[in-house]
């Protein structure tokens, strides 16, 4: 089987991140401090997060392999989690939202490819 390893610095994501939309930075900044897939982000919800233990845990039927996961909680990530539930809404559990509505899987990729082409 074929896998890829692909790496960016930190410099490159916060350069890359300068480019997108705020919603996406918190995001982007997600993805590269728990190394937690796009999907798992896009998923995310606040029952899932545990700041008390600084664990993030996804159920078996949550993840692309299929066994539970538990996510350490970055102390940059900590600032993320509070500054967003300060503006949630509290009638939806999903992390990463835009005017209370979640975010659609498939917007994920053009604030990124956008990015890249301006970078």
């Amino acid at each position: 089987m074929d896998q890829r390893n692909a790496y960016i610095s930190f410099d490159d994501v916060q350069r890359i991140s300068a480019e997108c939309r705020s919603w996406f930075r918190d995001m982007i900044q997600m993805g590269y401090l728990t190394g937690m897939r796009k999907g798992e982000i896009h998923r995310i919800r606040w029952s899932h997060i545990n700041l008390a233990k600084r664990i993030i845990t996804f159920h078996s039927s949550e993840t692309k392999e299929g066994k539970s996961k538990r996510v350490p909680i970055h102390g940059d990530i900590v600032q993320v989690f509070e500054r967003i539930g300060k503006v949630r809404s509290l009638g939806n559990d999903v992390l990463f939202q835009i005017n209370g509505n979640p975010i659609k899987y498939d917007s994920l990729q053009h604030p990124w490819t956008r990015a890249l082409a301006l970078n």
